[in-house]
């Protein structure tokens, strides 16, 4: 299986195609990250719909944790985005675009042009372009630090190597070893990397390329701190399961 796809994206939003490579391992939450760009959706509302490459649904693509890989998405294949907030060509509209272009360009020339919405959103301050009321902007600050601060003292009760269970809401309890401690590339804050005793994680200890332990496939997962508790907490046998 190759490292890296090629993908036709597209959105409703923008009538714009693009076509770019993305590695295999990048995980859904970074993907919609990077469409942004190119799509006018805000990752917290976007839709994808992957297709094949004769235009056929293959899946709706919703697990942020997943990787593409993981997902199933193949080189090739289109990946059409939609946002519920947004008016079909809206985008278009604005910036006067002919949708039936498609187009192929590398980051930097995108982030040059000045007929993308990328430049559209940042002369009207739109997304992370927006500017904060400077109240606003303490308040945001405060809280960041303020809930990095309480994961900083969780995971200062913590030590690589401890035994623990993971209580995550909604979920099954999970037991594992504290592997990673610290923060990641991935997403900011303060993360517990754990490598379960069964294969009910997400990943191999790494993360858009890179690694932070070491571990099976489906073993591992990035948790906050405040769903970890260190204790004494041995590998379940056969008479301890409520289940055969």
């Amino acid at each position: 299986m190759p490292s890296y796809v090629s993908l036709v994206i597209s959105s409703t939003a923008f009538g714009l195609k693009s076509e770019k490579k993305y590695p295999l391992d990048l995980t859904l939450g970074k993907f919609k990250e990077k469409l942004v760009l190119v799509t006018g959706c805000e990752p917290s509302t976007m839709k994808l719909e992957l297709l094949d490459d004769s235009e056929r649904h293959v899946a709706f693509l919703v697990d942020d944790f997943k990787t593409l890989g993981e997902l199933g998405v193949k080189d090739g294949y289109h990946v059409l985005a939609s946002d519920p907030t947004v008016e079909a060509g809206h985008y278009d509209k604005l910036l006067g675009q002919d949708s039936s272009v498609e187009f192929k360009l590398t980051e930097e020339e995108y982030a040059q042009r000045e007929d993308t919405v990328l430049a559209w959103k940042k002369r009207n301050k739109i997304g992370k372009f927006k500017e904060l009321d400077p109240e606003e902007a303490r308040k945001a600050e405060e809280k960041r630090l303020a809930v990095e601060a309480a994961e900083k003292a969780l995971l200062e009760k913590m030590n690589i190597g401890d035994r623990c269970e993971v209580r995550i809401p909604q979920q099954p309890t999970k037991r594992g070893e504290i592997m990673f401690l610290g923060p990641t590339k991935f997403k900011e804050g303060q993360w517990v990397g754990v490598k379960y005793d069964e294969p009910l994680g997400r990943n191999d200890g790494s993360i858009d390329g890179v690694r932070y332990f070491e571990c099976l496939p489906k073993y591992g997962a990035f948790v906050k701190p405040a769903y970890v508790e260190v204790g004494d907490f041995p590998e379940l046998g056969i008479d301890d399961l409520d289940e055969i």
